[in-house]
């Protein structure tokens, strides 16, 4: 790497993590990755102030400490311990058991409260995730033998080790076929432990489980689940696989999502149905010549809602994180992680924009937005 011209010889500083932590306590900054991300921003303050000056003074310092205590408990403070700066000869600090001179080091007076207040201003930007990552589908093909428009059911098998008590209750038949099954499962479940399965399961011929192998290995069961949209996939029905986007359409006020899959990047037909809750995918509403496109939104995505008054207290602005499709609530989390929504309905709210921010934080309403196709450039 080439360095512009400097007077410095060391022309690259490290400082390791011990340095930054014992800088960081002494002077009240305390680190709580927990509350969100601004700690980077902390970290990256007190690593812009640790100059090897900075260093020097701190070293003094802890050697005058160390001489002071010496002192206090040999009784003698005869001692004049002085500190030279070795640069200038200037005696930077004189007799350590006065009480202005036991004071650690700061950058400068009001260091703490400026980077606290520095803190405030941050907003961080991250970019919006607009390329596929995932499958096509879930990997899990479910059986559509018994799915119909009134009963769109669908089964699966599932692993013993997967099983719940929750789950155990999507058995089919449960009180009348697979009664005994079912009641066996419950009990291996109940009384098994941590791993209820994690020795093999057999189903003696009197319905109760078998404490041999003369009974029937169980392996694993099959599990209903109302299932309303998907992938068709070898005669059966998967789950979708990654979203990559929801596209926002409007109407009388109202706001409709459109989402749209990797599945049909693949199949190369743009979906044009807005998610409608406790409703079957092909009965969605069509997004027809009377909605107006709004715009488009990828994982961190940044936008602002409000309810309809547009109170103060209403406004969210936060990174979007992703649609429930089966009720069409989005998900919203802070710039910097500090917190964090899901199920939030959007249909009936006041204000729904999308903003963008660059890599400086400053942040801007996207105004107009063409609605793009399938293709991976557009997005």
């Amino acid at each position: 790497m080439q360095f512009a011209p400097s007077e410095n010889k060391i022309k690259v500083q490290t400082r390791n993590g011990a340095v930054t932590s014992f800088l960081r306590a002494h002077w009240g900054l305390h680190k709580v990755r927990a509350d969100g991300d601004l700690h980077h921003a902390l970290d990256a303050a007190v690593v812009a102030c640790t100059t090897q000056g900075f260093v020097k003074r701190v070293s003094d310092y802890s050697r005058k400490k160390e001489l002071w205590a010496s002192d206090k408990k040999s009784g003698d403070y005869s001692r004049n311990l002085e500190i030279i700066d070795t640069d200038t000869g200037e005696i930077t600090a004189t007799n350590y058991q006065k009480k202005e001179g036991r004071d650690f080091p700061l950058p400068w007076d009001s260091f703490r409260a400026d980077v606290k207040d520095a803190l405030t201003e941050i907003f961080v930007s991250r970019a919006p995730t607009r390329k596929a990552t995932g499958g096509v589908h879930d990997a899990n093909i479910r059986s559509t033998k018994r799915m119909s428009k009134e009963n769109p059911i669908t089964t699966s098998k599932t692993k013993l080790q997967a099983l719940t008590l929750a789950s155990l209750e999507n058995i089919p038949e449960k009180e009348t076929r697979n009664a005994n099954l079912y009641q066996a499962l419950k009990k291996r479940i109940e009384t098994g432990g941590k791993e209820p399965f994690a020795k093999p399961f057999y189903l003696g011929k009197n319905g109760e489980e078998s404490d041999d192998a003369f009974g029937r290995l169980i392996k694993g069961v099959k599990l209903e689940r109302t299932t309303k949209t998907g992938v068709l996939v070898r005669g059966g029905l998967a789950d979708n696989g990654e979203m990559l986007r929801v596209d926002v359409f409007t109407k009388a006020g109202k706001f409709y999502l459109v989402p749209i899959y990797l599945a049909d990047r693949v199949s190369g037909v743009l979906p044009n149905k807005a998610i409608k809750q406790a409703t079957l995918e092909q009965d969605w509403p069509e997004m027809d010549a009377t909605y107006q496109f709004s715009f488009s939104l990828c994982n961190n995505d940044l936008i602002l809602i409000a309810d309809k008054k547009g109170e103060k207290g209403s406004f969210i602005r936060g990174y979007y994180k992703g649609t429930d499709r089966a009720n069409g609530n989005i998900s919203i989390e802070a710039h910097d992680r500090s917190w964090a929504r899901t199920g939030v309905g959007v249909q009936n709210i006041g204000i729904f924009k999308k903003l963008q921010v660059d890599v400086l934080g400053e942040v801007f309403e996207v105004k107009q937005e063409p609605r793009h196709g399938l293709a991976e450039s557009s997005d």
